[in-house]
């Protein structure tokens, strides 16, 4: 008897690295540090997708708000408005 599972809820932990633009040895450290959550199936790991969403909404507002670096300006002042010794 052979029993076949089809999810689209799964990815393989190369699938999870590359969603994330990590190695798939750093998601394996994850997964054994417990920052990842994974499905072992058949002998092989696997990372649900909730799991990838998850890491890419944390790693998107660990980076902050994006800043338009063409409109971002430095002020300084000049060198003739500094004080005199």
């Amino acid at each position: 008897m052979e029993i076949k599972l089809v999810t689209t809820d799964l990815m393989s932990v190369a699938q999870a690295g590359k969603a994330l633009g990590k190695p798939r040895l750093a998601i394996y450290r994850w997964i054994k540090a417990g920052k990842v959550h994974a499905v072992k199936l058949g002998g092989f790991l696997y990372v649900p997708k909730s799991e990838v969403e998850r890491l890419q909404h944390e790693s998107d507002r660990a980076k902050g708000p994006k800043v338009d670096k063409q409109n971002d300006r430095v002020t300084r002042r000049p060198d003739s408005f500094q004080a005199q010794p």
